[in-house]
């Protein structure tokens, strides 16, 4: 099992002044990430598209703050991705330092929040006939080069949804043009099991007027997603059982 990456997204009303809080957001962070960047995007630009970044010490975590939302994402490298409790822990508590910061700068007026987790099961190397067989069950005349399956659930609040797909990777990629990439001469050294794992309260948020997270919804998607991986995805890969 390979940890290919973690991301947290944080959404909420639209910010004014972002510029003249980024200092005060720099200095609490100092300990985490590097100086941020200020990106040279106009004022008019959709509100979407990130103002400031920087990068963790580390180099492994980007962070990047919009005017509605604040995003975390995380690669990690070899010393990590083979340990989900160290992934787990340095990603919670990074994001958890972060949190209570934007909370502070927006008066916890958080609107919801999202997790990703995509995870590499290298221990299945015949990926599209493990999802054949445990989740289609069903009659296919030729073998597909790709399959890519999504399952959606809601539970209260929050949306949980598994995405399982197949992943090759190569030993050469040669690029014949800028930005063309051929793999004619390349050899295919794995198809893997791809499991990208999106858990967030969205739900609560476009089914209820007003509606605002808090700490429990925070701790509530660290936990689950901690839980699916640890627990219940052994049982779904073994008998292709989805339980909540």
């Amino acid at each position: 099992m390979i940890v290919k990456n973690t991301a947290f997204s944080l959404f909420y009303p639209q910010l004014t002044g972002l510029r003249r809080e980024i200092y005060d957001i720099e200095e609490s962070l100092k300990d985490y990430f590097n100086l941020f960047t200020v990106l040279a995007i106009p004022d008019n630009a959709p509100p979407e598209i990130p103002r400031c970044q920087s990068f963790s010490k580390n180099g492994h975590t980007e962070l990047n703050i919009s005017l509605i939302n604040s995003l975390i994402n995380t690669r990690y490298d070899d010393n990590f991705n083979r340990d989900w409790d160290k992934c787990y822990k340095y990603f919670k508590e990074t994001t958890e330092r972060i949190n209570e910061i934007i909370k502070e700068k927006i008066k916890n007026d958080i609107l919801f929040y999202g997790l990703t987790t995509q995870i590499i099961y290298d221990e299945y190397p015949s990926s599209i006939d493990l999802i054949r067989e445990k989740f289609l069950k069903s009659r296919i005349a030729k073998k597909p080069y790709e399959i890519n399956l999504r399952l959606a659930f809601e539970l209260d609040e929050y949306f949980i949804n598994f995405t399982f797909l197949n992943e090759r990777s190569y030993n050469v990629a040669s690029i014949t043009t800028p930005g063309i990439t051929s793999l004619a001469g390349a050899k295919e050294v794995g198809n893997y099991l791809t499991l990208i794992l999106d858990i967030n309260n969205k739900n609560g948020f476009n089914t209820r007027n007003g509606y605002k997270s808090s700490q429990k919804d925070f701790k509530f998607i660290f936990s689950k997603t901690n839980e699916i991986v640890v627990e219940k995805m052994p049982v779904i890969l073994e008998t292709g059982e989805v339980k909540l």
